[in-house]
Parts: C-alpha cells; structure tokens; sequence
C-alpha cells in the first residue's frame, strides 16, 4: 500500500520569504515546523499542470540540479556535497591550464590523467551553496570531496564514471513560491530493483528568483514492499528507531527477495539473500517469512535472524550481525553460518528455535562474566569460518582479551565491559600494505605493526593503544627509503631505478595522534615503545581446545 510521505520541514515562514541565514549555523534558523501534509491540503496550495510538471522534469536533469536527487537529505544540514557536486553542478571550470593541471597531478599524486577532470573553483562552490542550499561554504567544504589545491583555490576531481540519475516529476503542488513535488525513477522499468536501491522520492524546495533552493529530498523507501514484515529496529548509535524494510519475491517466477535497514530515511544497509557455492548461479530467498531481532553476538547491539523462502523450494536462514566493517557500520551477512543453520539444523525452521540454538538459556543475551561472552563469541564465529582463538593481556587490567583470527586475512580484538563484549573497532587485515603480522606488549597497552608501500621503499611503524575500549593508533614512523626529487610526495619511477636507489639517503618522519607534540618528541616515544618486549598476536586454539582452555580459567 502505497503511503503518504510526511517531511518535517524544519524552516521559519520568515525564513521561506526572506531566505535570512544564521552564520553559525550554516542554515536558516527554525522557529516553527510545517509538515509536508499541511502545505499539500492547504486550500492555497495549488496543483502543478503538467507543463510546469514538464519543466521540473527538465530541470533536475541539468547538471546544476541533478546531483541533488543522487542521496536523500531531510534538511540542508545533511546534503552530500560530494554527490551533488560530482559532475560539476554546471560550475565546473573550463578555463584550466596545463600548468594548473600538472600542479594538481603533482599534489594528488598522480603520473598521468586517467578519467575526467572537474574543476571547480571556491568561490564559485561558496555562490553555489549559498543559493541553492542556503549553507554557507565554510560549513560544508570538508565534505567536497574533492582535492583542494591552495595556489589556484581549487577542488579538482578525476573520475570516468557518472552518478547521474534520471526521475520524471509525476505530480506537485505549490504554496508561493514553496514547491513540493514527487519523482519517478524512470531506469530500469522493467526491473523493481530501483524500489530497494533508487525509489521514488519527494523533493521540497522554494524558488527565489531564477534558483530553486532546496529544503528536503525525501525518499519512499515503504512503498511496494511488505508491511506484515516491515517494522522498528533499534539501530546502536541512532536516538530515533531505524526501520526493517522487506520487499518480497515470488517463489513461482523465483523473483529475489530483498529486505534493507533505513535510518533516518536514509539507506543503512542491504542484506544478503543469496546462498550457495556457485557464484554465477546463486540460488536466493524468494519470499521472507519471519524476522527476529536480538543480540546473538554478546556485544550488546541487536542482530538479525531471517526465515525465508529460498528459490529451491526449502526454508532458510539469514544472519546479519550489526558491526563496523571498513569503518563503516551496518549489518554484515554471515553467510556461512547461515548455511549451515539452513543445512545441519534439525528442528523446523522459525525464530524460537533458532534463537533457542544461538543464545541457548541466555534468552537476554547478557553475560556474567567474560569467560561466558566470550565463549558466545567462539559458538557464532565458528559458525561462519575456519578461525582460531586465544587471549592475551593488552593492558593492566585482568580482564583478557579475546583473540579471533582468520590467519592471513583478518583477526579481531575483543575486552569485556558490563556483560558484554566490546569490538576494539574494524577488522585487522593481514596482506594489506604488507602487514604480516600484529604484535603487543603484554600488560603495557600497546600495539605494534609494520607495513610497506611500493615494494618496501616507503614503510611505515604503527603504535596503537586502548583509549575508552577502543583502538586509537597514536605514533607512526615513516621510512622513506628513496630521495623524492620531484617533490610530489612518493615515488616516481625515476626515482625507483636500481641506480637511483643505491645513491638514495632516505628520510624518516614522525606522527602522532596528539598534533601537538614535535618530531623529536614523537621520536623520543617511539624509542621508548621500541624497549617493550613484544609477542605475536595470533589464535593457538581451534574452538573446542579453546573451550576446554576457558574452563580451566
């Protein structure tokens, strides 16, 4: 059933009339709200014809105003400047020259052109902004995305991709010069991806003068999907309830099911719906039958537990563990443990019995004592891949820390805090920049790695330490084992030559979390770290060897 999308749009009649700003705030200040609603069953409102709905439909797809239907926002506040202004926005310059260009190669790094380069200019971003956002440029320009060379006061990009999007406006309303109207996706009609991926959206904005200025680009994510499975879910980190979207399937044309989680109108995550070892063929849920949401993973934020049709016939399960993957939040699919549910579980299928098998008696999922969250940890894990597990004393506490490795690609650091586990944030890699192993100094709170770039020239020596149960890389030693003649900041080829090197003297610099402290004293405490004793962190139990270690303990 299709809903009526209400937006707050949180403006001031004045502000709509008068487009006064307050500095500070980078916006108009609110001093009264107006519901969407209201404004479409005013008796002022009036509905747009279809020349006027024609001529929305030809604005947002210039490039000045297509970039605003990329991501939605709910106010000015939260735009994506990068997204908006990706293809230029219509303010791209086009009087750069070559000198220009080679400084921005030089600056970002870059041997040669690869794609195409957009150039906009700050002051044009800061008229830009102003007008059709009402935001001032000193409160957005972090968020440009772009390489900002000072000499030429310019943001340069280079991409060979677009994220140009194509709506056509169906219908609007307008109360002054305060515009509301709705957009159809038009690609891919003949596919419903676009309802989970790129709905239809609601866009509000008022006119003032020749410039539309935007207001709110509102999203209808609920809008074709399933409502009996549709419902609140409380996100970590969110004041307001996050929303479980489910869009179902058809087990008989064996369409996929697919189910996403929105904060804030905004797009968290997709979760998985395939199943199976063949990727080019992978067989998928169809149809979504139950969905339970608990803590099956002792960290204290809700998982999600998934029953659902899959498209050879039989039911399955789905688990998303919510956590920080590649610094960003969301849930993550455990595939393989969601197999093995589907395929070893003898019991039917449904969200007791599946919860009874994960949490056990511990229905509130909240542990004791560390050995008890940590045993949780080991039951899912192992679920989901071949790991290895051990526990070492990072800092002085004596609580110990839960070793979780995947040797050769990742492994996690877990502490224990008031009857849960706590992540030490985001996998680490192995592989990546050469990282080959990870080191700490027993009761000392201190981490230690190395890794290179560019075949060992450039490498690199990280300090790291538990501050408020999480990771936080303090101190790093940079080994520059060239001579970088050009000055453009890492090695050209030139500069890699076996001759070039062998004459090389190298440099060393020093960094540090705490911007306020000097080379030499940066130096000094890397010396100081580099006297601790050191021991590989890496799991020396499979889990029923570890099992039997917890209980000893």
């Amino acid at each position: 059933m299709k809903k009526r999308i209400v937006v707050i749009l949180a403006i001031s009649m004045l502000a709509v009339l008068t487009a006064c700003g307050n500095k500070n705030q980078g916006t108009e200040s609110a001093t009264s709200e107006i519901q969407a609603s209201d404004i479409k069953e005013s008796e002022e409102a009036v509905a747009l014809t279809q020349e006027e709905l024609d001529s929305f439909t030809e604005l947002f797809s210039t490039t000045e105003y297509n970039g605003f239907l990329v991501r939605p926002f709910n106010s000015v506040n939260d735009i994506d400047w990068s997204e908006v202004l990706y293809n230029g926005a219509g303010i791209g310059a086009t009087d750069v020259s070559e000198e220009e260009k080679d400084a921005f190669y030089k600056q970002a790094s870059l041997d040669e052109e690869c794609g195409d380069l957009v150039v906009l200019r700050a002051n044009d971003i800061k008229q830009f902004v102003q007008s059709h956002a009402g935001v001032q440029y000193e409160d957005m320009k972090e968020q440009i995305g772009f390489e900002y060379v000072k000499d030429y006061d310019s943001y340069y990009s280079l991409h060979g991709d677009s994220n140009w999007m194509s709506y056509s406006c169906i219908s609007g309303e307008k109360l002054g010069d305060l515009y509301i109207i709705q957009m159809h996706n038009d690609t891919n009609e003949d596919v419903d991806w676009h309802v989970w991926e790129t709905p239809d959206i609601e866009l509000t904005f008022e006119k003032n003068g020749d410039v539309y200025k935007m207001i709110s680009n509102v999203w209808a994510w609920e809008v074709g999907n399933d409502e009996a499975q549709t419902f609140d879910i409380n996100v970590p980190g969110i004041d307001t309830p996050g929303r479980f979207i489910t869009y179902q399937g058809n087990p008989e044309s064996l369409d996929e099911a697919n189910m996403i989680v929105t904060v804030d109108g905004k797009r968290l995550s997709w979760l998985g719906n395939y199943f199976g070892d063949n990727f080019a063929n992978r067989e998928h849920f169809t149809t979504v039958k139950a969905v339970g949401i608990f803590d099956f993973t002792a960290d204290g934020a809700d998982d999600i537990v998934v029953i659902a049709e899959g498209s050879d016939g039989k039911d399955h399960v789905g688990l998303y563990e919510y956590g920080v993957s590649y610094d960003e939040a969301g849930y993550n699919y455990l595939k393989d443990a969601s197999e093995w549910l589907s395929n070893y579980y003898t019991e039917e299928l449904n969200i007791p019995n599946v919860k009874s098998y994960l949490l056990g008696d511990n229905e509130a999922a909240v542990y004791n004592t560390w050995n008890d969250a940590y045993n949780q940890v080991v039951r899912i894990t192992n679920l989901d891949g071949d790991y290895s597990y051990n526990l070492i004393y990072i800092d002085e506490d004596d609580v110990p820390e839960l070793v979780v490795d995947n040797y050769g690609y990742y492994l996690y650091l877990y502490t224990y805090k008031d009857g849960h586990v706590v992540p030490f944030g985001d996998e680490f890699g192995y592989g990546a920049g050469g990282v080959a192993d990870y080191e700490y100094a027993p009761k000392k709170n201190c981490l230690r790695y190395w890794n290179a770039d560019y075949a060992g020239i450039v490498c690199y020596l990280d300090f790291l330490s538990i501050h408020d149960n999480k990771m936080v890389e303090d101190y790093t030693c940079q080994m520059d084992n060239y001579d970088d003649l050009d000055g453009n900041g890492y090695p050209s080829e030139d500069e890699m030559t076996e001759e070039t090197l062998a004459k090389a003297t190298g440099s060393t610099s020093y960094y540090a979390n705490d911007k306020s402290l000097s080379q030499d004293a940066i130096e000094k405490k890397i010396e100081e770290l580099q006297e601790y004793e050191y021991e590989t962190i890496h799991g020396q139990y499979d889990s029923v060897e570890f099992y039997d270690v917890m209980a000893k303990m």
